[in-house]
């Protein structure tokens, strides 16, 4: 057997998987089985011959791991802890759009971001507490504590599907590092980890179409996994691998994504959902870190939250006021340059209207230009000098 078999083997025995279904397949490997069918034959032929060991092992300290053997082996450990964390962050997600109580009033109102950013922040914050003073303790046998509210069928699977994505990026990731210590791809630069989230955005982009937001949501779904795993690292989580700081690992996997849109407008309005959860991620870490990081004006952000705000307002999901507001509020915080950019950018997608491909039809589209002219001239003029030339 090969060592990294036997040494998979081992840890299931000592700390068992606690996601196995009925056929005895733990969730790792269900991961893997999704993501098969786009792996080089390398990789499938290295798994078949137990030269490549992959699966789920029950210890409650969140970790993903891939270690190399003398023998040319090869084992990627994905823990129960990991898993169950995520599995309470999508249950906080699904609170987002309606919470349903186990006790209280049914149908109470979706929390609001504010909240969701709260409850995402108390769930790091177990992870913080329990690993500073039990961390023996913890690490072979504290689980997380979900919240407890029950949610509609098709919301947890909304979530569920947004964190699934996140489960197989990680593993995607993982299973790239073998990709290039094989020589089967070789390295974009020099930097493996950024190598590695390309080649992990790449395998996810290619998994079977499921539908029109597929690109959207399995780009979210890579940005929250990188995001999850920055903030259990700030509350002191120690992973067996070091990964670069976020903005480098986000900018790898954008330029990826980026390269295979239509146009730079189309990547743009794709990337919504992940825009939203970095705003998320930033209000939970500016909470759980002291001193909070500074957060920088980033234009291409700015750009897609004003896209996904307009949008919004253009379906009559939400008022024009929140709008006006939330660009007062850019508009504070924002250099000059950057909000002439941001408007430079806005005018020319829904006002000019090119011929540029683009993910939003172009009905919804004409509706935005017209939007965008009306909240313009509402704005003070101080303002709107700010977003015209």
């Amino acid at each position: 057997m090969a060592k990294a078999s036997d040494r998979l083997a081992k840890l299931r025995k000592a700390y068992p998987p606690r996601f196995v279904d009925s056929r005895g397949v733990d969730r790792v490997q269900r991961l893997y089985q999704s993501l098969a069918p786009v792996l080089p034959p390398q990789i499938r032929d290295l798994c078949s011959n137990g030269l490549l060991a992959i699966g789920e092992v029950g210890r409650s300290t969140p970790d993903v791991e891939k270690i190399s053997f003398k023998d040319g082996s090869s084992m990627i450990e994905f823990t129960s802890g990991m898993m169950d964390f995520l599995d309470a962050f999508a249950r906080v997600l699904s609170g987002r759009f309606v919470r349903d109580t186990v006790s209280g009033p049914r149908n109470q109102p979706a929390l609001s971001p504010d909240e969701v950013a709260q409850q995402i922040e108390d769930l790091f914050i177990q992870w913080k507490v329990q690993w500073k003073w039990y961390e023996r303790w913890f690490h072979k046998s504290g689980r997380i504590r979900s919240p407890k509210f029950d949610t509609p069928d098709d919301v947890r699977s909304w979530t569920n599907d947004i964190v699934s994505i996140a489960e197989l990026f990680i593993l995607a990731h993982e299973i790239g590092h073998i990709v290039l210590d094989k020589g089967i791809l070789l390295p974009l630069t020099a930097n493996a980890e950024k190598n590695a989230d390309t080649i992990g955005m790449i395998l996810v982009t290619k998994l079977p179409s499921i539908g029109r937001e597929d690109l959207a949501f399995r780009f979210a779904g890579a940005v929250l996994a990188i995001r999850i795993i920055v903030g259990l690292e700030k509350v002191g989580v120690l992973f067996s691998g070091a990964y670069p700081h976020q903005d480098e690992r986000l900018t790898s996997i954008s330029a990826y994504m980026l390269s295979i849109c239509p146009s730079r407008q189309y990547f743009h309005e794709i990337s919504r959902i992940a825009v939203a959860y970095q705003d998320m991620m930033d209000t939970v870490e500016g909470k759980i870190v002291k001193p909070p990081d500074l957060v920088r004006a980033d234009t291409e952000r700015i750009i897609v939250r004003l896209i996904a705000q307009l949008l919004q307002v253009a379906q009559s999901r939400v008022g024009k006021e929140k709008l006006i507001t939330d660009i007062f509020r850019i508009a504070e915080q924002t250099p000059v340059d950057v909000m002439r950019q941001v408007g430079d950018t806005l005018h020319k997608y829904y006002v000019a209207a090119p011929l540029d491909e683009s993910f939003i039809d172009q009905d919804m589209k004409k509706k935005m230009g017209a939007l965008i002219l009306e909240v313009l001239s509402e704005l003070p003029e101080q303002v709107r000098m700010m977003l015209t030339r």
